[in-house]
């Protein structure tokens, strides 16, 4: 077993989803994104296209099937002026609990419900990971979401990670966002 596949599996093992897994990454079915200036590197599956962003912090998003699929995940990296070099356990205290992070999503997405939350690890380090509903409202159309977000503080930079699909596909599709969690190496 190699290195990245050890790191992966014990990565995997820390989101609690029952009956489902997914093949590891391997030089033949993964593609790298290197952000020097974030201080990070995403392997993700090759079958998913990286996608230009409409948001400042996000520095990458990638989407499924070749760039047409429904399902996306992004990395966001924000720069915390406060952050004075929190260790690991004191910069997930900072984070907002799921009452609060409800309330903040609900200024965006009035009908956004936190459905699980607790704490896991994301890069090898200590984190928080929402599991939220809500829809997403635009030009008469209306779009049921599900998605996991995962928040860890590193270098005074908050790192989030997010996949999010259709409520009906999220826990089939949960075992590649996990890998692509998992595929986040932060520097």
């Amino acid at each position: 077993m190699t290195l990245v596949t050890r790191i992966l599996f014990i990565l995997l093992s820390a989101l609690p989803i029952h009956g489902v897994s997914a093949a590891p990454l391997n030089s033949k079915n993964v593609a790298v994104y290197r952000d020097e200036q974030a201080r990070f590197i995403l392997s993700y599956p090759s079958s998913w296209t990286h996608v230009p962003s409409t948001h400042q912090r996000t520095r990458i998003k990638i989407v499924s099937e070749e760039g047409a699929g429904g399902e996306d995940c992004a990395v966001n990296v924000q720069e915390l002026e406060d952050g004075n070099n929190l260790s690991p356990a004191e910069a997930i205290r900072s984070l907002p609990d799921a009452r609060n992070y409800e309330h903040a999503l609900r200024t965006a997405l009035p009908d956004a419900k936190v459905v699980r939350s607790g704490k896991t690890h994301l890069s090898n380090q200590e984190a928080v990971f929402f599991v939220t509903t809500f829809t997403v409202r635009s030009v008469g159309m209306e779009v049921p979401m599900k998605s996991i977000v995962v928040q860890t503080i590193r270098n005074d930079k908050l790192y989030t990670a997010s996949c999010r699909s259709s409520p009906e596909r999220f826990e089939e599709l949960m075992p590649i966002f996990q890998l692509v969690f998992a595929g986040l190496l932060i520097k």
